[in-house]
């Protein structure tokens, strides 16, 4: 990537901090003015690494400074490439473990948004100071990793790092992005132990902090305790009053602030204004407008801009205009403002002059200006004005924006033009809701029905007319959000208007009831829908199947054959898939036998259902013979198989079978190499898997995604390389996941390894506290190692916090009749019959000489 050209300024500071560096001192005035030269004719032509890499210097010291200043404009320039080229040189020359570098590279990586890199050399550092995590620190909070940079700073004052008022300053930023005004309140605590709270710099950004969390009691004490104010300090606490309503407090503030002869900005003043929102606030406005004025700031454009948007809402139009014309050079933020507040005051004609007469002044209007001129025309009912407007709109090229879409489809919605606020909505190209409410109050108004899916409840509150796909369309938005309670009464009213008989509404009530997860209510819908179609039987069977309940998909199924429905492919994956998870290989094999009737069986995505039904049902014969009839074969396809024989513990199949796939030119996907790695990990294939695991990126152009890394770990835990584990997990792209941490954690059961299962266990518990199965594998390893206290510690924790082991389930199939078992079950009708026959086998056992292995078997679980 090349470099676009440093501007004179910044090159000018690139000269002379280079020429103050001592590395150049020792260089000569003559070879060090060589090699300025050179830095710049490379920085010129984008050539800045490449270039200065073949300069010849002498010592470590002097390529650790040219180092240090490269990377500084690499931060400047946000110039991601030739940063990573300038880390692969210190890399190389060996100074990857020099704290000032890395600090420098970290700086780097965060002003290029690379936070992920930053990490991983914030990481690697032998030795961090405070400049390090603060930089790091700053570079969340910019980001927005807000939760990150807390965890952070926490993590250094565990280390013993003392914070300084930059680190501070930093965390504080965070929580003022955030808005998180309690973490904000333990910093501040902190400071206060610290004794920074009299810092200037710190002190400004608790004020920023409470100021952007709203809590403007606590902005004013902070204010009121610094020993030293500057400006920052009171245009922090005058804005925040201002931003939160309190015009009357920010007045007052920088009417003290004048009093006391303090220095005033620019940002001062602008802040000042936007607290005057109202008729009563002018007076207040116009004594400001006195101080700019003797300040001598009046024709600055943004100060202007503030006074303009200050006399609009404090209802002075005319004042307004006198400060807009005073302007020497007004930009497009004072047109905008201008035309914006004659349209407040219904002075549609003097905005479209204006408009005009930005125009011809060579102004281009952007997305503000277009939406003030539409309500302009939109309040006259002024359809001629407002079509040429939108001429101007195609012109410029923003008709797809949203926020001028919305002002086109009111504005032609009030002068009663429907056709056209339609073509205007579906000209935006990602209408938000209030591109729903404008069409949506437009249709009202002109006593039409619209399909609005976010906006329903806003309608309900207009009174609007809806028809059934209105309702069907805010159906289908509660199924895709699964809110039950909304959807039930959309379902009331569905009733109440009598549009419950309709086939459109009954098939949408199905679909919202099923992906809420109430399939009482879908079964009742169901039951009373007398003309069902194919999509109303899919819908419920594919919901039974989906919440567990297998052997309902399978009985109605059976009843929807018997009502004579024709069948879809969607049908056949519906209920193949409710097969496979009963592990109901027989009913299995009767829909195999109705898809052989009906002719589906060429059609690739039941093939590949079908593969996958016998491989989980044990099966893996039947799904290979399925696999190789298929007459056409997708990824999917070869995915279903390799699952299969991996889940069989046939490593070396599997992977013959992604060979093959890759013979017959099939690109594999991300699933693919998910099965792969799985087959590799059940047969111990360690090498193989770490080479798959490699070509993924390499060769595929595949990103490893969590699940893939979940494979190694597993794959390396059952080899018993645990702190192979360990590295691989603490060098992932990402944060690892609680499964990753519980595979960890029982392999450290199984080869013995406490120390490693406890920090395992402890990040597992972190992100999944109530996740029965962590406990579980934690006690299995105390128990295994005889470490009865620790493992009675597990169980107390589990009972304070109520977690639950979720009881073993077993099930078998008999005569097409599947049977259901939990532990200590004493439901089924041949209870008495089936413990006999295990007592008797138990004794059987015993007598043959077996004994169990109990050193993983644990006490029950309340």
């Amino acid at each position: 990537m090349l470099w676009h050209s440093i501007p004179h300024s910044a090159m000018k500071k690139l000269t002379k901090a280079l020429s103050s560096h001592r590395f150049l001192n020792s260089l000569g005035s003559c070879h060090a003015h060589k090699y300025i030269s050179n830095i710049q004719s490379a920085a010129l032509n984008g050539r800045l690494a490449t270039t200065v890499m073949k300069t010849n210097l002498q010592n470590d010291e002097e390529r650790l400074g040219e180092l240090a200043h490269l990377l500084k404009i690499c931060s400047v320039k946000k110039t991601l490439s030739e940063g990573k080229t300038l880390h692969a040189s210190i890399i190389k020359y060996g100074f990857e473990c020099h704290s000032y570098l890395a600090n420098h590279l970290v700086t780097m990586y965060c002003k290029s948004g690379d936070l992920l890199d930053a990490r991983q050399v914030f990481d690697k550092m032998p030795e961090r100071n405070a400049v390090s995590w603060t930089t790091l620190i700053a570079g969340y909070g910019q980001d927005g990793c807000h939760t990150e940079a807390f965890k952070l700073f926490s993590q250094m004052n565990r280390e013993g790092v003392p914070p300084d008022c930059f680190s501070l300053s930093s965390v504080l930023h965070a929580s003022s992005g955030a808005a998180a005004v309690e973490p904000g309140k333990q910093l501040h605590a902190h400071i206060l132990k610290l004794v920074f709270e009299g810092d200037d710099f710190v002190g400004n950004s608790l004020v920023d902090m409470y100021v952007k969390c709203a809590k403007m009691k606590e902005a004013q004490q902070v204010f009121e305790n610094m020993p030293k104010r500057n400006v920052v300090s009171w245009t922090a606490l005058i804005s925040g009053y201002a931003q939160n309503g309190h015009c009357e407090e920010a007045f007052k503030f920088f009417s003290q602030m004048h009093r006391l002869g303090e220095q005033m900005n620019l940002v001062t003043f602008a802040c000042v204004l936007t607290a005057f929102t109202n008729p009563e606030a002018l007076e207040q406005g116009t004594q400001v407008h006195g101080h700019i004025v003797k300040a001598g700031l009046e024709t600055d454009v943004s100060v202007a801009n503030a006074l303009v948007t200050m006399y609009v809402k404090c209802g002075s139009v005319d004042d307004a205009c006198c400060v807009f014309e005073g302007l020497p050079d007004p930009n497009l933020v004072s047109w905008t403002a201008m035309i914006a507040g004659y349209v407040q005051h219904e002075r549609g004609g003097e905005a479209l002059e204006l408009f005009s007469e930005m125009k011809l002044a060579g102004l281009k209007p952007n997305q503000f200006t277009f939406a003030s001129v539409m309500k302009g025309c939109a309040d006259f009912a002024a359809v001629e004005q407002g079509r040429q407007m939108h001429s101007h709109v195609i012109k410029s090229g923003t008709e797809w924006d949203v926020f001028v879409g919305n002002s086109l489809v009111t504005m032609y919605a009030k002068c009663q033009n429907m056709e056209f606020a339609e073509k205007a909505f579906d000209e935006v190209a990602t209408p938000n809701v209030i591109s729903y409410t404008a069409l949506l109050a437009g249709h009202a108004q002109n006593e039409q029905c619209v399909e609005a899916l976010n906006l329903f409840c806003k309608m309900r509150q207009l009174r609007i007319e809806m028809d059934q796909f209105v309702f069907a369309t805010a159906l289908n938005a509660s199924a895709s959000l699964g809110a039950l309670e909304e959807g039930s009464q959309l379902h009331n009213h569905v009733v109440k208007i009598g549009f419950e008989s309709d086939l459109f509404i009954k098939n949408a009530l199905l679909d919202m009831y099923v992906k809420c997860g109430n399939l009482k209510d879908a079964q009742k819908v169901f039951d009373n829908t007398l003309d069902k179609e194919v999509i109303s039987w899919n819908t419920m069977i594919a919901g039974y199947g989906q919440t567990g309940q297998g052997e309902k998909a399978m009985k109605l199924f059976f009843q929807m054959q018997i009502s004579g429905m024709d069948k879809d492919q969607f049908t056949y994956n519906s209920v193949l898939s409710a097969s496979a998870n009963l592990v109901a290989v027989e009913q299995g094999k009767q829909v195999h036998a109705h898809i052989i009737k009906t002719g589906y069986e060429s059609n690739v995505s039941v093939g590949n259902t079908l593969v996958d039904m016998y491989a989980k049902c044990g099966s893996i014969n039947a799904a290979h013979r399925v696999f190789e009839s298929m007459p056409e074969k997708d990824v999917v396809s070869f995915n279903a198989i390799i699952a299969g024989y991996a889940h069989h513990g046939h490593g070396k199949e599997a992977l013959r079978f992604f060979e093959q796939m890759q013979l017959v030119g099939m690109q594999p996907n991300d699933i693919t190499f998910i099965c792969i790695l799985s087959a590799c990990s059940h047969v111990g294939l360690v090498n193989e898997g770490l080479n798959y695991f490699n070509s993924m990126s390499r060769n595929h152009n595949i990103k490893p995604r969590m699940e893939h890394y979940a494979c190694m770990v597993d794959l390396l835990s059952r080899a018993g390389f645990l702190y192979e584990v360990e590295e691989l997990i603490r060098e992932m792209p990402f944060k690892p996941g609680a499964v990753i941490w519980r595979t960890l954690l029982g392999a450290c059961r199984v080869h013995g390894n406490i120390e490693l299962g406890k920090l395992a266990a402890e990040y597992a518990l972190e992100l999944e506290p109530e996740d029965s199965a962590t406990y579980v594998l934690l006690s299995n390893m105390f128990a295994a190692a005889g470490m009865w206290d620790e493992t009675e510690n597990v169980r107390q924790l589990m009972r304070a916090r109520k977690v639950k082991k979720e009881p073993g389930q077993s099930w078998i199939e008999i005569k097409n009749k599947m049977h259901t078992f939990i532990v200590g079950d004493r439901f089924h009708p041949q209870t008495e019959e089936i413990y006999a026959k295990l007592e008797s086998l138990t004794c059987q056992m015993k007598w043959a000489g077996y004994i169990p292995d109990t050193s993983f078997v644990l006490h029950d679980y309340d």
